[in-house]
């Protein structure tokens, strides 16, 4: 039997990770960051949405419930409200996968998104870009591995940081 895993202790650990990068190189970009939904707001989302979210994101929107402004290569994490609002908002297109739960946006109109489907009874939790211009790409297997792929950019100087505090790259591809 496999040990349970401590999703929250996880994304504790990358948070802790980026915000002290962010302290370091780009102390201004910490104000984009919003405080944690409460365990009564993951509730009620989940409660909307009639379905669990998963583990992972769950736990990182308990520490950091969304941005104000894009974070890291154009994308700006969604607060639990506009992700319940961007997923009621598509689930009415034939081209939006009904699987996708979109985390982030890049304010054209493209989102990054968990595909909650399941393959042999397990949940897939792949992370994809969708567009309905551009269409869907895979971008990591998991929320876990997005972000401890943007923390190895972030250690690795990939990022830099413009006028209003937003992290930008001209390299960094989301781990792919």
């Amino acid at each position: 039997m496999s040990e349970p895993v401590d999703h929250l202790g996880r994304m504790m650990l990358i948070w802790n990770m980026i915000e002290a990068w962010l302290q370091i190189a780009a102390p201004e970009s910490l104000v984009h960051l919003y405080p944690g939904a409460t365990e009564q707001q993951l509730h009620a989302t989940e409660a909307e949405l009639g379905f669990s979210l998963p583990e992972y994101i769950k736990a990182s929107w308990s520490l950091h419930n969304g941005t104000d402004d894009f974070f890291f290569d154009n994308w700006g994490f969604l607060t639990l409200e506009r992700m319940l609002c961007a997923y009621k908002a598509q689930q009415g297109s034939e081209e939006w996968p009904a699987t996708y739960l979109p985390f982030a946006a890049d304010g054209a109109g493209g989102y990054l998104c968990v595909d909650m489907g399941r393959s042999k009874g397990e949940p897939l939790e792949r992370i994809v870009a969708f567009d309905y211009e551009l269409g869907e790409d895979f971008v990591a297997p998991d929320f876990w591995s997005l972000l401890s792929w943007f923390v190895n950019d972030l250690e690795d100087g990939k990022y830099g940081v413009d006028e209003s505090g937003s992290l930008v790259s001209d390299d960094v591809s989301l781990g792919t």
